[in-house]
């Protein structure tokens, strides 16, 4: 269970996790540090409980990624930031959504469409956009309703360095099913951003609590058709996920001013016991 609070408490000599993207700044705050695990791995499915000397073999393991709810947070956490920053540092980019005609419920096939399509768009480019330097992060995303009781997937591909393709052309590469495609090139990565982690982010277009609580419903529910292993998204070589670093926060908001966009805390309670807790603050870069 994640329990959300929208007031938080940075003081200036506190130490915090920062980041810093083109047009935003960001900040986090440990509010609670786990006791050290008494459970140490002794061998490839064997653990010792070092307090009783017991053996535990056979532990069950998570398949699911929704029931490591601090993985799915980090993973949502950095797709959100490398969203936000390659969309804010690109002049232009656009989103492309790969749909299918028939339902795909096969992520190996899956893979194997995209790598086709990206084989035909590296060649529409080299001939179309010879000069073009272009990046892409591409999302695996399930949709809310299932079909034979498997989850039908679709693909949305950020392409950073392109301002527009013709849908008529991107139709004749994917030849999959409808395509769709949408221009970022007003560099808005903090909006185009809160599309993909709407598990986190409530999307710039609510207009009400209940749509908001009604969009976050949808988004969860598709978290249970991503197996553990199932990356959220990957990338290509040129885009590297945005990494935290420590400081005093006093310091960093005097040399990086900021308005503050949103702020919080959220604390993640497994089994009716806090695991985790942290504080955050969003700002735009003044």
């Amino acid at each position: 269970m994640i329990k959300s609070n929208t007031k938080t408490n940075f003081k200036d000599s506190d130490q915090v996790f920062y980041l810093v993207t083109k047009n935003h700044i960001h900040y986090r705050k440990n509010g609670f540090t786990a006791h050290k695990s008494h459970i140490i791995k002794k061998s490839d499915g064997v653990y010792y409980n070092k307090d009783t000397g017991e053996l535990i073999q056979n532990v069950k393991k998570s398949n699911l990624k929704i029931q490591n709810q601090q993985s799915l947070i980090r993973s949502y956490r950095n797709l959100f930031y490398t969203v936000e920053k390659y969309v804010d540092a690109f002049k232009s980019s656009v989103m492309i959504t790969l749909g299918y005609k028939k339902p795909q419920t096969n992520l190996n096939e899956l893979s194997h469409d995209f790598d086709r399509f990206m084989k035909r768009l590296k060649r529409y480019i080299k001939k179309a956009h010879p000069s073009f330097h272009y990046e892409y992060i591409r999302i695996n995303e399930p949709y809310d309703e299932t079909y034979n009781e498997k989850p039908r997937w679709h693909i949305h591909l950020l392409l950073f360095g392109i301002a527009w393709i013709p849908v008529e052309d991107l139709n004749k590469l994917w030849q999959k099913g409808k395509v769709t495609i949408t221009s970022y090139s007003n560099r808005d990565g903090d909006k185009a951003a809160k599309y993909f982690a709407g598990f986190l982010n409530a999307p710039e277009h609510t207009d009400s609590e209940e749509e908001l609580e009604k969009k976050r419903s949808s988004k969860k529910r598709r978290l249970r058709y991503y197996v553990s292993g199932t990356d959220l998204f990957s990338t290509s070589r040129g885009i590297k996920t945005p990494k935290f670093k420590k400081g005093i926060y006093g310091e960093i908001k005097q040399k990086h001013p900021g308005k503050t966009i949103n702020e919080g805390s959220k604390t993640i309670i497994i089994d009716g016991e806090i695991v985790n807790r942290f504080d955050y603050q969003n700002q735009e870069l003044v």
